[in-house]
Parts: structure tokens; sequence; C-alpha cells
């Protein structure tokens, strides 16, 4: 059985993502009436969805898979489970459908995340698997 370690770190896919919904608010704050306090307001609003946005970074910092669906997670807790039918490969996410004894949940991977290598290699095990939907 082959097993593939990777390490994650903090995506700036994701905090791209956060931070959106931040902007897009300050925005259309600005746009429905230009006043000082709508200044002030868009001005904070921005700053502190771009402070929060820095400091995403993931629970867990390792990775461990095999390749017939064992995950085993590690960072502040470890969590070892299976994947699931349900996982989702796209381009710049996969989303790992994961379950153990206790619970059930979907980990969100972004390509930039991750290493190409190990990015490829989840994929191909999702996909090998069949593990995605069909």
């Amino acid at each position: 059985m082959l097993r593939y370690n990777a390490k994650l770190h903090p995506s700036r896919l994701a905090q791209l993502v956060f931070f959106l919904p931040f902007a897009l608010l300050s925005g259309g704050a600005l746009w429905l009436k230009v006043s000082p306090i709508t200044l002030l307001a868009s001005a904070v609003l921005l700053f502190a969805g771009l402070v929060m946005a820095l400091q995403l970074k993931p629970k867990y910092q390792m990775i461990l898979f095999d390749d017939v669906g064992g995950v085993t997670l590690q960072g502040e807790q470890v969590f070892n489970g299976q994947m699931e039918v349900g996982c989702q490969v796209w381009p710049w996410l996969l989303v790992v459908k994961l379950k153990n004894e206790q619970q059930a949940f979907r980990l969100l991977v972004y390509a930039d995340g991750i290493s190409n290598q190990g990015y490829r290699r989840l994929a191909r095990v999702i996909n090998l698997n069949r593990f995605s939907y069909p």
C-alpha cells in the first residue's frame, strides 16, 4: 500500500475568497451614498476583512493519505478516517469528504495550499478509487 504525505499551508486563494464579500460590501456602501461616515465605514470594513483574511490558517498542517482512501490529518488534533463517495475534484479545489466513527466533514484543499505533487496525487486517489461523483 502506498502512502503519501503532504504539508498544508495557508492558501492565497482561500484568503481571496474570504476577503471578497468584505470588498463587495464596502463597494456597495460607497455606491449607495458617499459621505464621510460611509467612507469611514467602508474603510473599516475593508481593513477588518483584510486582517481576518490574512490570519486564515489551516486547522490541520499535515495530510497523510494512502492509495485506498485512508486519511490521517495532523495538527492541533489528529483525525483518522476514510474518504467517502462525494469528493469533488476541481482544477483549483479538492473537496474531500471524510468520515470516521465519531464525525464526518468536508476538507477543502485549495491548489495553492498544498504542493503541486500532493494536489495531483490526492486528486488521482479520489478519481481512481471513484470517491468522486459518477
